[in-house]
C-alpha cells in the first residue's frame, strides 16, 4: 500500500510540474519555483512504547534542512503546489542509549489560499499539504552494542500552515510555519521501539521566482 501511495504521489507531482512548466512558457507569472531552508524546533510524540520509553524530543535534537517547491496560481485566490524536502534530526543520548541521526524526506502536493490579489506586494496565505515522509533507518547503541531501532519506511504526512511572501517584481521572499502530522515509523527492536505518530512545527524561509 505504501509503495502504491508513493508512486501515486510521484505521478501527481510529475504531472503537475509538467503542466505548470508548459503554462510557464506564456510568461504569465503564475508559475513559481522556490527554495527554502527549514528549522523544526518542535518534535512531539513517543518514539517508543512502554514505561521509560523516550519521546522524539528525548531521542533527537531540533531538525534542520531545506527543500524545493513548485507552484501554479490558477486563480486569484488559489494555487496548487508540489515539493520535496530534506530534514536531519541529530541523535541524542537517552538514559545511556545513543540514537543515530534521523533523516526525513517529505514528498507532498498541496494548495494555497491567498488573501490578496496576484499583484499584491505582500501576499499572506494559508496552505494544506498531503504526501509521504521517508524515515531513514535508525540504530541505537548501548555499552558498545548496536541494534537496529527502526527500519526505513515511507509514512503518510499531512500539514497545515500560514505564510507571508514579499514580492519584488518576479522575485519573492517568504516565511511560513506549518503544523505537521506524520504516522509512526516501522518498528524494529521489538515492542519497545514501537513509536507513535508525531507532530512537528517546521519553520521555512526562502526565495521564489515567478515565470
Amino acid at each position: 500500500m505504501k509503495t502504491k501511495l508513493l508512486s501515486a504521489a510521484a505521478v501527481i507531482a510529475a504531472v503537475f510540474i509538467a503542466a505548470a512548466s508548459a503554462q510557464a512558457q506564456s510568461g504569465s507569472g503564475d508559475f513559481s519555483v522556490g527554495v527554502f531552508g527549514s528549522y523544526a524546533p518542535f518534535f512531539d510524540g513517543e518514539a517508543g512504547y512502554g514505561g521509560g520509553a523516550p519521546d522524539y524530543s528525548d531521542a533527537f535534537e531540533d531538525g534542520f534542512g531545506g527543500g524545493v517547491e513548485a507552484g501554479y496560481r490558477f486563480h486569484e485566490k488559489f494555487s496548487v503546489l508540489a515539493g520535496i524536502g530534506f530534514e536531519r534530526y541529530s541523535g541524542e543520548k537517552y538514559e545511556g542509549i545513543s540514537f543515530d541521526d534521523l533523516d526525513i524526506v517529505p514528498v507532498y502536493v498541496g494548495a494555497k489560499l491567498h488573501f490578496r490579489s496576484r499583484e499584491a506586494t505582500i501576499d499572506p496565505y494559508a496552505r494544506l499539504d498531503a504526501g509521504l515522509a521517508y524515515f531513514s533507518s535508525v540504530d541505537v547503541s548501548y555499552l558498545g552494542i548496536s541494534e537496529k531501532y527502526w527500519e526505513s519506511s515511507w509514512e503518510p504526512l499531512f500539514d497545515v500552515g500560514l505564510g507571508l511572501e514579499y514580492r519584488l517584481g518576479r522575485l519573492g521572499f517568504f516565511a511560513e510555519v506549518r503544523a505537521r502530522y506524520m504516522a509512526r515509523p516501522e518498528k524494529s527492536l521489538g515492542d519497545y521501539s514501537r513509536g507513535e505518530s508525531s507532530w512537528s512545527a517546521p519553520v521555512h524561509a526562502g526565495v521564489s521566482w515567478r515565470f
